[in-house]
């Protein structure tokens, strides 16, 4: 008998669902990556069948997958999420869908606010939906993870009261990204970096996400969370513990996350260096409150006393509504002690890693200007992986679908890191709004 594999969206006529997560499951099955039948049960509250649901996904322009492929896979599923009651629905579809299959992998996918984690819960487990401590039943929950630590320790509480710590996959889709992934084999598989990557050779470090768009349409949301929480306390964050974070006794899932939280638990924000702003026009978004003090803007200096990183300074900065959309992570390694040799000035070699828009790698290095004197210029050897592989580099949430499929927990961040990365959130003072230009560029 053959296995069957059924991905429950909750929040389908969403943002995320839309963007994300229906285009990476087109893409799945347009590579044939399941090894089991699909079906994909897309949950909402509004009363559609499932033409209605195809119509609707069609007008959306947010969303970019295949629909013609999807459409065999997918149906619609009516569930109030806030009534309990609701749930009956969903689990006479599963059962149904369940039929005659020797092994059901089920994956419930929460692509809604933190306030109706709780809810959903309920729901799965009083129906009998999902099961406690079933490899078979995963819970995949978007971040944030709460919108504050005790926000965070309550939610956590009534979900682990009905399924266990293995069950639950909590997503940070930056972990999904391929150079994210790279960055581990780039530090421990070369010993040109192996051997560098300490304070004895970086001079300091520097995590750039600038994001051109601003909240789009999710007013509502964004201003409950702002850039703290939708951005720092979960992508950042993690970035941070992946360049900071010592050599993990293997890489197993267990090893590399207790390696990132040495570095979570002593992280030290400087307060003095810390800068907080709102684009200017924030206020005109639909959602927002009139008179709100939410940041769309964060920049932050922060330190990782571990023994590696003790003294480096780790730069954080990260914005809406800015003048293009880049992501990349700089190491600025320390100037060489023989530079006093040159009478040119010799520059810091560097190393750019880069996640948005293309995946690459640029390494700054010092040579030689042609002719007849010694004089010192920068010179750039780059490493384009988007270039290298053009079709083979995915895209985040097509490897974390896999990868909850497979049971693999190293790219899902545990409680225990989301735990402290609040508290460390908690640290920053929330000074005064900095109010900065549609377009305003960080260089």
């Amino acid at each position: 008998m053959k296995n069957k594999l059924i991905v429950t969206i909750f929040g389908a006529t969403g943002d995320l669902a839309l963007r994300k997560l229906l285009p990476a499951l087109s893409n799945l099955i347009t590579d044939k990556e399941f090894a089991s039948d699909v079906k994909v049960l897309a949950v909402g509250r509004r009363d559609f069948m499932n033409e209605d649901y195809f119509a609707f996904v069609t007008k959306q322009h947010s969303f970019s997958g295949n629909l013609k492929v999807l459409k065999p896979y997918l149906d619609y599923v009516n569930v109030n999420l806030t009534e309990v009651e609701s749930f009956e629905s969903l689990a006479t579809k599963i059962t149904e869908e369940s039929q005659g299959f020797a092994r059901v992998k089920k994956i419930f996918y929460f692509a809604v606010g933190p306030n109706l984690f709780a809810d959903i819960a309920l729901g799965l487990s009083r129906y009998n939906i999902a099961t406690k401590d079933s490899d078979d039943d995963v819970l995949a929950f978007e971040k944030p993870f709460g919108l504050n630590f005790k926000d965070a320790q309550d939610i956590n509480e009534i979900v682990t009261k009905y399924f266990s710590e293995k069950q639950i996959y909590r997503v940070d889709h930056y972990l999904g990204k391929e150079m994210i992934q790279n960055l581990l084999t780039l530090r421990f598989a070369n010993i040109k970096y192996s051997s560098l990557w300490s304070k004895e050779y970086i001079d300091e470090v520097k995590i750039i996400v600038s994001e051109d768009e601003g909240i789009l349409k999710r007013g509502a949301y964004y201003d409950q969370v702002g850039v703290l929480s939708d951005m720092v306390q979960s992508h950042l964050l993690q970035i941070v513990a992946l360049v900071a974070m010592k050599t993990p006794a293997s890489l197993n899932s267990k090893d590399i996350k207790k390696t990132k939280l040495d570095v979570l638990k002593n992280i030290k924000i400087d307060e003095k260096s810390t800068v907080l702003g709102q684009y200017q026009s924030y206020l005109t978004e639909s959602g927002v409150k009139k008179n709100s003090k939410t940041p769309t803007l964060a920049f932050l200096k922060l330190v990782v006393n571990n023994g590696l990183f003790d003294g480096v300074p780790i730069y954080v900065y990260t914005g809406k509504k800015l003048a293009k959309k880049e992501a990349y992570i700089e190491i600025i390694f320390k100037k060489p002690a023989t530079h006093t040799l040159f009478d040119d000035e010799v520059y810091p070699n560097t190393l750019r890693i880069y996640l948005a828009p293309e995946a690459k790698i640029v390494h700054t290095l010092n040579g030689k200007q042609p002719g007849y004197e010694q004089l010192i210029e920068q010179t750039a050897f780059e490493y384009c992986y988007t270039c290298v592989f053009p079709n083979n580099v995915k895209e985040a949430y097509e490897k974390l679908f896999l990868e909850m499929i497979l049971t693999h927990k190293s790219l899902f961040p545990d409680w225990e890191e989301i735990m402290y990365a609040w508290k460390i959130i908690a640290q920053v003072p929330r000074t005064k709004l900095v109010i900065y230009e549609d377009g305003y560029s960080l260089e």
